[in-house]
This record gives structure tokens, sequence and C-alpha cells, in this order.
């Protein structure tokens, strides 16, 4: 296994509405890890800075994005504490 840093480029981000939307109203989204994968979807450890103006509470209105738990700064994660689901299927419109 390797750790890259990996950026995607802006134009494919742009064709993928949710993830579009998240350059709409985060100035920054770090996944922290992937802590289980079902049918209902992804539920993922991220820590995200949102654009001044923005909530975070915003991103559960994306339909593909549901915040299960919010932590504040300086937050530990330990297992058993989801933070973010992404439900599965298509991004795109």
């Amino acid at each position: 296994m390797r750790k890259v840093v990996l950026r995607w480029k802006i134009p494919s981000l742009r064709g993928a509405k949710e993830l579009s939307r998240f350059l709409e109203v985060a100035e920054r989204v770090e996944v922290l890890g992937h802590l289980a994968v079902s049918s209902e979807g992804v539920t993922q450890l991220v820590e995200i800075k949102m654009l001044e103006g923005h909530s975070v509470e915003e991103i559960s209105e994306f339909n593909s994005f549901e915040v299960l738990e919010q932590h504040e700064e300086g937050f530990r994660w330990r297992p058993g504490q989801p933070a973010m689901h992404a439900s599965s299927g298509d991004f795109r419109d």
C-alpha cells in the first residue's frame, strides 16, 4: 500500500454535480479514513474547512451526502464514531 497526494482536476469535479457543490461551500475537504462500506453507501471520517458564510449543515442538503456527526476542532476520532456518510450511486448529473 502507498500513501499519495492526489489532486482531482477542477474540470472533472465540475461535471460531478454533488462534488461540484462541495467546491461552492468548502475550502478544503480531507478524507481521514474510510470507516465502512455498505449497501447504503460509504461512511468516511472527513475534515472540512468551510468557506466563510457556509456551514457543515449545508452538506446534508446535498442528495448524496449526510453528515452523521459533527465534532469541534481538536476532536480526536475513536473507532465506532462515524463522521460523514455518502450514499452509493453516481455523483454525475
